[in-house]
């Protein structure tokens, strides 16, 4: 294949852009222009980052506009409910006496509203003259009991610090800290927030030593190395810092952004450098490789922003915040590499245009049919789509830790020796007209046809502690009504006018996927005065689960509306940006497909990949297409093969460069025993393995045609 000559270009024309030219003529003020920012920077930087924090409220997660959110918090506000934290503890009876001084101990903490222990409910059932013949509500087993702690619902509330209470304050009454097991959406809470920061602090410097490896062993230039991972350094932690002076914080999903950040930059880093080195005079290297890439880079950096823009679209908070400032970050890492490799590069006159091109990709270009190759693309996305038809989700926090974590074995534990951790409410709600005694009737059936479920592990029914009539169960009723002495208990049961009930069903949290069968399953209302509604946690699991797809489809559909726009002003051809558009796609289509006939659910963290992936994807493609209409507009006679072929000889080692730096990079996320992270880099870089595979072998047959016209 002949190489182009490029003694003969001119770099008047090459370096037309301003900022093209303002490498050549402005060097000096350029550089110190740069220092002076760095050094502007350096405090704020530091000063914001040291108050970033971590938050993985799970109840933040859909947002206040969702209907099972809008039930929840009606519920919640109406029955007055908060948080339950459960503790128990192994040799532990329901009337241990520690239990009580534990009780007491935790409900001087702020943030603890009350505790119920087997004891006290003794006690209030005395109180009412309520014979006690009922089975203690946390003793299933001789040797396994606790207290149920109340957790006032507070944004400021420190879970954490909470936490370190509870365990401070059960080693002061004498329970061992080994045989101490906690639950319930605080401990959750926690375990997120540490699995999240571990993550973090553990992978960033693996992600890090990984892509220095990779650097060193394809530039072969230490100084070169270190330039691209100042570039990448400084692009994290200003976008970091930016996230912490807004007071955004760190989640389950943004925790990815550092590493997605650093291995894009490199990417852009790479390409700067391969033109750099391509440049046929040393003098003007630098501004022939800012001329030569800023177009791309721009638009590729535009693509994958909009990409992440457009997870805006979720109902999931996390997705949201991920989804903006990824976006602001990829255009971070855009300036960022901009303003000071040029510098550098301007400085170092090192480079070489005797680049090694691979002939082999050019012969792979000419040996393949076109018209083949999209067939067999097509056909095997097709396939792939069938899968998609078959996905399933996951959206139970507990799932995101390893088995191995505290928290997880602490569940199963409470889950088989105790009660379920899942809870759903039942609402019963009665017409006035229908007699007090016939609603506690009415209310025990129902119960009991709950009880019948074989996934419903028990049920907590306020009358169980009530005598077994139903009328001796009213007059108590209305004689605690009239005496005003309904317990806090009461209160959180049922509501002013003794109309609407409360029942809680515990279900495990090892239900999984049955958790919609089971809701669809459970027995609806048995008589026709009275109407039963749910809510709970496991409705809210099933909301975020319907929400993982539809946010899914929705960002992708709207990533891909933005980008074909972007694309055909961009190409001034609607059928071009189609087609590459297409390209794009077809890579996340055939990954979620094979995960779907795989059987491998998806979480919260999968939704980010699809629209992120699409947008770094189109990267390569653009830089691809750029050098194509480069190489046409010089060798305007030459057949259109011809130059797709030359194109991917002389861009396969970028493009290989920068997709082995990206996954490579977010591959060894696939380490961390955070399960969104670990699934976020693993998918990303098969996207992108796939995403390049489409780069080497469509793109080239689509260039080859009449099909593209760049």
């Amino acid at each position: 294949m002949d190489q182009p000559d490029l003694q003969h270009e001119s770099l008047t024309t090459d370096a037309k852009s301003p900022l093209a030219l303002g490498v050549v003529r402005y060097r000096r003020p350029w550089t110190v222009l740069v220092f002076v920012l760095f050094g502007i920077s350096t405090w704020p930087i530091a000063h914001y980052l040291a108050l970033l924090r971590t938050d993985n409220s799970i109840e933040s997660w859909l947002g206040d506009s969702d209907p099972a959110v809008k039930a929840y918090q009606q519920f919640s506000k109406e029955f007055n409910a908060n948080e339950l934290l459960i503790v128990a503890f192994d040799h532990c009876t329901y009337d241990d006496p520690r239990l009580e001084l534990l009780a007491n101990r935790l409900e001087q903490h702020d943030a603890i509203l009350r505790c119920l222990t087997a004891h006290r409910l003794a006690e209030m059932m005395e109180i009412w003259g309520i014979e006690n013949t009922s089975p203690p509500l946390l003793g299933k087993k001789p040797d396994f009991s606790g207290l149920f702690a109340e957790v006032q619902t507070d944004p400021t509330t420190d879970r954490k610090a909470l936490l370190r209470y509870v365990r401070r304050a059960s080693e002061s009454v004498g329970f061992d800290t080994a045989e101490t097991h906690l639950g319930g959406p605080t401990s959750v809470n926690v375990a997120l927030d540490e699995a999240a920061e571990a993550s973090m602090r553990q992978l960033m410097p693996i992600v890090i030593g990984v892509s220095l490896f990779f650097l060193g062993w394809s530039l072969r230039d230490w100084r070169l190395v270190l330039m691209l991972i100042f570039c990448s350094g400084m692009t994290v932690l200003l976008t970091l810092a930016m996230m912490s002076a807004y007071g955004a914080k760190l989640n389950l999903i943004g925790i990815a952004i550092p590493p997605m950040l650093l291995v894009l930059s490199l990417s852009f880093g790479l390409h700067l450098i391969h033109h750099w080195r391509l440049a046929p005079n040393a003098e003007f290297a630098a501004s022939y490789a800012v001329s030569k890439t800023f177009r791309p880079t721009l638009l590729a950096a535009s693509t994958t922003a909009i990409g992440c823009a457009s997870l805006v679209t979720s109902q999931f908070a996390p997705v949201r915040a991920f989804g903006v400032w990824a976006a602001v970050g990829t255009l971070v890492a855009v300036a960022v590499t901009y303003l000071f490799a040029p510098v550098y590069l301007s400085s170092d006159r090192r480079h070489s245009n005797q680049i090694q091109h691979a002939t082999w990709a050019g012969l792979m270009v000419q040996q393949l049919p076109a018209r083949s190759v999209f067939a067999v693309w097509c056909l095997l996305t097709i396939v792939a789509c069938v899968g998609l038809q078959r996905l399933t989700c996951e959206s139970d926090a507990l799932k995101f830790l390893p088995q191995s974590a505290k928290l997880t074995q602490d569940y199963e534990l409470i889950e088989r020796r105790l009660t379920g951790l899942l809870n759903i409410e039942a609402i019963v709600e009665f017409s006035s007209e229908v007699p007090l005694a016939d609603r506690i009737r009415h209310f025990r059936d129902y119960a009991a046809a709950l009880r019948k479920h074989s996934d419903v592990e028990d049920v907590f029914d306020f009358l169980t502690f009530f005598p077994q009539s139903d009328e001796e169960t009213a007059d108590i009723l209305r004689e605690l009504k009239s005496q005003r002495r309904l317990a806090p208990m009461l209160r959180t049961r049922l509501n002013k006018n003794q109309t609407r009930w409360r029942l809680t069903a515990n279900v495990a949290s090892t239900a999984g996927q049955r958790l919609g069968a089971i809701v669809n399953e459970l027995p609806q209302a048995i008589e026709s005065k009275m109407k039963v509604t749910y809510t709970g946690v496991v409705p809210l699991i099933l909301a975020a689960q319907h929400e993982i797809f539809a946010g899914l489809g929705r960002s992708l559909l709207a990533a891909s509306a933005v980008l074909w726009v972007l694309l055909t002003l961009a190409f001034r051809s609607p059928r071009t940006a189609f087609l590459l558009l297409l390209l794009n796609i077809s890579p996340v289509l055939i990954v979620f497909g094979l995960l779907g006939w795989l059987g491998h659910p998806v979480n919260i963290a999968t939704l980010t990949t699809a629209t992120v992936a699409l947008g770094v994807a189109l990267d390569d493609t653009l830089h691809f297409v750029a050098h194509f209409q480069s190489e046409t507009s010089r060798q305007p006679s030459r057949c259109r093969r011809d130059i797709a072929a030359l194109t991917a000889e002389k861009c396969f080692r970028p493009m290989m460069q920068t997709t082995l730096v990206a996954s490579l990079g977010l591959g060894t996320l696939a380490f961390s025993s955070f399960v969104p992270i670990a699934e976020f880099g693993v998918l990303l870089s098969a996207l992108l393995i796939v995403a390049l595979l489409g780069d080497l072998i469509l793109l080239p047959a689509l260039l080859s045609t009449a099909w593209v016209d760049p």
